[in-house]
């Protein structure tokens, strides 16, 4: 069955090591949209954290952010999977701090404490993370009262200061069956409502174009991306891919350094 529409993780997949869209990936995305696939990224940032060369890009026309809570057509929001500002308030009550970085993502836009900017700086120094961080969060002086006032939360997002936390943090989870947390790095927890995730949306997003699961490919590297591959006919994990992930795919590209993205494109579209 001809793949009509290609869901693609943005972070270790679409952009390579120092998050930078390369020319191969690129002309590969133009070679599919011309054969009229619909090119999605999916991916677990606010929508105001995707790069802009991709959100200003001809060929891309839709776009699934914080992990599956919103679909955009452009700018415009088009499916929203949000859980309550109250419940937010109750699980942050729960954690009880037991994190060093809090994200609340509303409306498409993060936003993080002053003190959890402060961690972020220190925490995220020495990566490649850091530049993103600093270009897309904005400084809440009062998140409580921001929380309130949104209403609804697309993501709580939470960088903890070690394995041990982030697994204390899961432990906590238990109690809110309301949520679920993917965990794209052992320290990294993605918190969002239930019926939210990258594959739930990848699949309503195709249905909504007549599209059948079979028609779809899924493209990612990490845990955050695992259920949009089981729902995908085609799972393609990266080649630096999580290899619990890589066991889901039914077929491996190369690694975000060498254009897999590219490779699996040519792979499948013909």
């Amino acid at each position: 069955m001809a793949v009509k529409m290609i869901g693609l993780d943005i972070d270790g997949t679409l952009l390579d090591p120092r998050k930078r869209l390369t020319e191969p990936v690129r002309e590969a995305l133009e070679y599919a949209a011309a054969r009229g696939v619909h090119i999605v990224p999916v991916t677990g940032r606010p929508y105001l954290g995707i790069p802009r060369e991709l959100r200003e890009m001809d060929c891309i026309r839709y776009f699934i952010s914080s992990n599956g809570a919103s679909t955009w057509h452009g700018e415009q929001l088009v499916m929203s999977r949000r859980f309550p500002a109250g419940l937010c308030l109750k699980l942050l009550e729960a954690l009880n701090g037991l994190y060093s970085v809090g994200e609340i993502f509303v409306e498409g836009q993060g936003f993080v404490s002053r003190k959890s900017y402060e961690n972020g700086e220190r925490l995220y120094g020495s990566s490649s993370f850091l530049k993103y961080f600093r270009e897309t969060r904005r400084i809440a002086e009062d998140m409580e009262g921001l929380i309130r006032e949104a209403g609804e939360l697309e993501e709580l997002a939470v960088r903890c200061e070690n394995v041990e936390q982030c697994d204390r943090v899961i432990e906590v989870l238990k109690a809110f069956p309301e949520m679920k947390a993917a965990r794209p790095t052992p320290v990294f927890l993605e918190i969002i409502w239930a019926d939210a995730g990258k594959g739930n949306a990848l699949e309503a997003l195709g249905a909504g174009l007549d599209l059948n699961l079979g028609e779809i490919m899924a493209v990612g590297d990490s845990d955050n991306d695992r259920e949009m591959l089981v729902k995908a006919g085609i799972p393609v994990a990266m080649g630096n891919a999580d290899e619990e992930l890589k066991k889901l795919a039914c077929y491996i590209s190369a690694d975000n350094s060498n254009h897999g993205v590219a490779q699996a494109i040519y792979e499948f579209i013909g």
